[in-house]
């Protein structure tokens, strides 16, 4: 089974009040390009993860990865493969789509989507999608011309915590 994580782009961000819990409130729109990641699974007896491509090394150990927290979450048991060709910390909902990507794969809900971050519905949807609340409250919404729009993604190479930038 193969799943494409596809790369996130927020065409409009407006950061609003910071809530009691630090999250900030946000209106977004949300737009998906047709590569990213790619997560594969193969059936196993029990769960494990191997992270390939040109951008692996970036992500670290396991601990936190939200493809095995998605796994998890639905009690999957198989021989995960990442595919990690987005940056990591470049803004592009890399996890988020990863964790989507395994989801669609396994058939998870929307409300286990939220469960693993805010933006990990619209990632599931993988649509052009209006965002509000924590990015989680979502509407899928229609932009007359934005499908099939090129689009040039460059990163300089310098990953971003988002909770650093929100708290900035």
């Amino acid at each position: 089974m193969r799943e494409i994580a596809y790369a996130k782009i927020n065409l409009a961000l407006h950061v609003r009040a910071r809530e009691a819990d630090g999250y900030h409130r946000i209106e977004t729109i949300f737009a998906f390009c047709e590569d990213g990641d790619v997560v594969e699974a193969r059936e196993s007896e029990s769960l494990s993860l191997a992270v390939t491509g040109p951008f692996a090394a970036h992500l670290g150990n396991e601990s936190g990865n939200l493809v095995l927290e998605a796994a998890r979450a639905l009690g999957v048991k198989a021989a995960l493969t990442l595919d990690k060709r987005l940056p990591v910390a470049a803004g592009l909902g890399g996890g988020s789509a990863d964790a989507a990507a395994l989801l669609r794969l396994f058939g998870g809900s929307m409300e286990v989507a939220a469960a693993l971050g805010a933006d990990v519905p619209a990632c599931l949807l993988s649509r052009t999608t209006r965002g509000e609340g924590r990015g989680d409250a979502i509407e899928p919404v229609e932009i007359a011309g934005l499908a099939g729009t090129p689009v040039l993604l460059v990163n300089p190479g310098v990953p971003l915590s988002t909770a650093a930038v929100f708290r900035a």
